[in-house]
C-alpha cells in the first residue's frame, strides 16, 4: 500500500541484481484510477514499452547497471 505520502517500495532480484522499486503517487489515487507517466532507472528517464498499468524494461538495461538499481514508477 501507499504512504500517506503516496509512496510504496519494494525490493527484489532479478538477473543477479538488486532492485528497488518506488512507486510515487502524488495525488493518492486508487488502484484502476492511475496509470504509468514515467519510469526513471538510477535518476534517467527510460524509454520502455507502457501500458496503462505495466511496463517492460529490458533485461539488458538492467544488466548494464551495478549491482543495485533503483527503479521511480511515477503514476497519474
Amino acid at each position: 500500500p501507499f504512504d500517506q505520502t503516496g509512496k510504496a517500495e519494494v525490493s527484489c532480484q532479478f538477473a543477479g541484481k538488486n532492485l528497488v522499486i518506488i512507486y510515487k503517487n502524488p495525488k493518492l489515487k486508487e488502484f484502476g484510477q492511475y496509470s504509468v507517466k514515467e519510469v526513471s532507472l538510477n535518476g534517467e528517464k527510460l524509454d520502455c514499452t507502457n501500458t496503462e498499468r505495466q511496463i517492460k524494461i529490458e533485461r539488458s538495461v538492467i544488466g548494464k547497471n551495478s549491482q543495485q538499481s533503483l527503479i521511480e514508477v511515477y503514476l497519474a
